[in-house]
């Protein structure tokens, strides 16, 4: 079992999927896998991605065009890592991500949450996030729902959860044991509801970026 499984979800991503896959290479931690959901791409992506399947760690999955969604989902039932981490195919990862993400991680932690930073940004984004016992997330998710004005409030969202699920990792037994996954058919809001999800299920949530 590799400690980390790495899903990159590809659709005709012919440009970026290259430096996304080598950013997972390139990585000082050297325990993952990864397992790349080519969704039914009609350029290069597929081709691109199959000079990389040499590699015992790179698993190829090819399948009819389903959405993003879907295609994670495929990732995540055939990972096996302890940890499950989402990388999109035009993003990349630091040499020293998994290893920074993984050297917060305690027994109880089900999540873990860091930084990222965009094209034109040199220092990473604070995310809004802290340190959640689980039922303190719960709480603080289920509370507002009672008022629909708060509930449909996505900044109240965001200040209690980064919706992204890039810069994460999740505790594989969480996601694969409480049947976590994406909503195929939701065309927005998916990594926030997912994140919800996981967030419900978890002990306990760490942030290695605090404000």
């Amino acid at each position: 079992m590799p400690t980390i499984s790495v899903i990159i979800p590809a659709y005709n991503a012919e440009k970026t999927i290259t430096f996304a896959i080598q950013s997972v290479i390139n990585q000082d931690f050297e325990d993952w896998e990864l397992i790349i959901i080519d969704d039914g791409s009609t350029d290069q992506t597929y081709t691109i991605c199959r000079e990389f399947i040499s590699c015992n760690k790179i698993r190829l999955i090819h399948q009819e065009n389903a959405g993003r969604s879907a295609a994670r989902n495929e990732g995540i039932a055939n990972s096996s890592g302890y940890w499950i981490t989402f990388l999109d195919a035009d993003d990349t990862l630091f040499p020293d991500s998994l290893s920074t993400l993984l050297s917060a991680t305690t027994e109880d932690t089900g999540i873990v949450c860091g930084g990222y930073t965009t094209q034109f940004q040199k220092t990473p984004t604070p995310s809004k996030q802290y340190i959640y016992r689980g039922i303190d997330f719960a709480n603080l998710v289920l509370n507002p729902c009672t008022q629909p004005s708060i509930a449909a409030d996505d900044n109240y969202f965001d200040s209690l959860f980064e919706r992204t699920i890039w810069g994460k990792l999740y505790k594989g037994e969480l996601i694969r044991g409480c049947n976590i996954s994406f909503l195929p058919n939701l065309r927005f809001g998916e990594d926030a509801l997912f994140n919800i999800y996981a967030g419900l299920c978890a002990r306990e949530i760490l942030s290695l970026i605090h404000i």
